[in-house]
């Protein structure tokens, strides 16, 4: 990854519907390059996908919740079991873990 990988990166984590013509106006590659670049950093795993950002007012979901969960134990078997619940949970966004107190 150079720095061109890391400016297409950040362009298309702040529009990722950009054209590939747009995205390569903006770094200052031909079309062809950048679109090469694009796919080799979808198939290295750089870019993951594309998402819409949704307004969650629009269709009644506003309500922002916070909730700590403590868990008795995070050996990785643990930490597996919770992850793996949550994904199941469409309504979580994201969760963080906090370590000490």
């Amino acid at each position: 990854m150079d720095n061109i990988d890391q400016r297409i990166l950040n362009e298309l984590e702040a529009n990722g519907r950009l054209s590939i013509v747009e995205l390569a106006a903006r770094v200052n590659l031909t079309n062809t390059p950048c679109s090469e670049r694009v796919k080799r950093l979808e198939k290295n795993g750089y870019i993951k996908g594309y998402s819409a950002i949704v307004d969650k007012e629009r269709i009644g979901l506003a309500l922002l919740t916070v909730v700590q969960v403590s868990l008795t134990a995070t050996a990785e078997q643990s930490l597996e079991k919770f992850n793996e619940a949550v994904r199941n949970v469409p309504e979580i966004e994201s969760c963080l873990m906090v370590a000490g107190s």
